[in-house]
């Protein structure tokens, strides 16, 4: 992979003191699939200088970390919904040492899903537990693309 890497830039190997693959996209197009690769790499600045002039989808890199701050609140925050928003939310307050208070809806994800099974085979809707209400949300049910 980083042979088809560096065939795309103007730089040998020799010439590169680190690469690291940072996000790899697999992308449907009309005949096909292509790859896109994200990835940083370290050189001399020279070299640096020379390959952000000369191709404009390279751009410099600084790595970003993040630190969640630790609050010492008197409440504990109350996220809505389990979806994939709502868990994220509440994992970046619990990290952030909040103990956040979830609420969902519907059921967990196994229960959810023998609901909405039963829907699909005829039976009745459960309207506190279905594809838009429970663990997960929409995009339990989705096809991935959330």
């Amino acid at each position: 992979m980083i042979a088809g890497i560096l065939a795309r830039l103007p730089i040998g190997r020799e010439e590169i003191f680190d690469i690291k693959i940072l996000k790899e996209k697999l992308l449907s197009v009309e005949n096909g699939y292509q790859k896109r690769l994200t990835v940083a790499l370290s050189s001399s600045e020279e070299r640096e200088r020379g390959l952000l002039k000369m191709r404009k989808t390279v751009t410099p890199y600084t790595a970003f970390t993040y630190a969640p701050p630790k609050k010492q609140v008197t409440y504990r925050p109350v996220v809505v919904g389990a979806g994939p928003a709502g868990l994220f939310a509440a994992l970046a307050l619990a990290e952030a040492g909040t103990r956040p208070i979830l609420l969902e809806r519907g059921e967990c994800v196994e229960s959810r899903g023998r609901s909405v099974d039963r829907f699909f085979t005829g039976g009745e809707l459960d309207p506190e537990s279905n594809i838009q209400f429970g663990e997960g949300g929409a995009g339990a049910f989705s096809d991935g693309k959330l």
